[in-house]
């Protein structure tokens, strides 16, 4: 798995999730996936030099002027199609959101993008939605940590709603 975009409390750019990661999926070496990886990157550089401003963080992401997650997400898929890779099936994507990073009291603050306050169940609504959309792998500190029940329900649905997670989850039992 490798880091390309970078957001969040300790970037910069204008995005609330800290980390938008690809992982290689089925290649027959550590090798080859590595250089599906490399390929993607690179792709990924060539994409953001047309549409976005986005130098290279101090951990080697990218920091896009995009406000939008899906924004971010996008330009991954369009560099993962770029670089000849088959979104969902050869490389999926991972999230580190920090949200931890958003909480105040009770409630979730997306104050990037989502400018609106949500509950820990409209948070895993809002991933559920995601990865019915993406081929999201992993998220991870999506929600309050001290918020066990949410961080499982978050599991639940988003397990539902992704066919890669499904994938994944059946291909990990055996």
């Amino acid at each position: 798995m490798a880091n390309v975009i970078n957001g969040g409390a300790h970037s910069d750019a204008p995005i609330d999730f800290q980390e938008f990661m690809i992982q290689p999926h089925g290649f027959s070496t550590f090798s080859e996936g590595l250089q599906a990886i490399t390929e993607v990157f690179h792709a990924l550089k060539s994409v953001l030099k047309k549409k976005v401003s986005a130098p290279p963080s101090a951990t080697k992401g990218f920091r896009p002027e995009t406000r939008k997650h899906r924004g971010a997400i996008e330009v991954i898929l369009q560099a993962v199609k770029d670089a000849g890779y088959k979104a969902g099936k050869q490389i999926n994507l991972a999230l580190d959101v920090a949200a931890s990073e958003f909480y105040t009291g009770n409630e979730t603050t997306s104050s990037k993008e989502q400018r609106q306050k949500l509950t820990g169940d409209e948070m895993v609504e809002f991933y559920a939605t995601l990865c019915g959309k993406y081929p999201i792998v992993s998220i991870e500190d999506g929600l309050r940590r001290r918020r066990l029940g949410d961080v499982e329900k978050t599991d639940r649905q988003t397990r539902q709603q992704s066919p890669a997670r499904r994938r994944r989850s059946v291909s990990s039992r055996t």
